[in-house]
Order: C-alpha cells, then structure tokens, then sequence
C-alpha cells in the first residue's frame, strides 16, 4: 500500500503530520510533503489515522 495526496483538496492544515510526523511535513510555504509513500507495516496505524482524520480526505491509501 501507498499514500496519494489529492493536490487540490488539501489543504495543508497539518492534521496528518500530527498523527504521522514521519510520513507527513507541511512546509513553512503551506505544501504537504510525503516524505515516504510506502511505509513500514509498524507505522500503519498511525497513516490510517492521519487519513481518516483529513477533513477534506485529500489523503487515500492505493494498492
């Protein structure tokens, strides 16, 4: 599995990056960064948080 970001609903708000701070970066220029699209099987649970708590769900997770 990997995370996609849809670009035009997110809205860098930092939600992901609090509940994953090593996927999720939002930069001081407002971007959200993925730092790793594919992601060990022991940070699961926090990328499944960091995606069902994006309130503009600008995050999914693909096979």
């Amino acid at each position: 599995m990997h995370i996609e970001l849809d670009d035009e609903l997110c809205e860098a708000n930092g939600i992901c990056q609090k509940h994953a701070p090593t996927i999720f970066e939002v930069t001081d220029t407002d971007e959200l960064i993925i730092r790793h699209e594919a992601y060990s099987e022991a940070l699961r649970a926090e990328v499944e948080m960091a995606i069902r708590m994006c309130p503009r769900q600008a995050l999914s997770l693909k096979p």
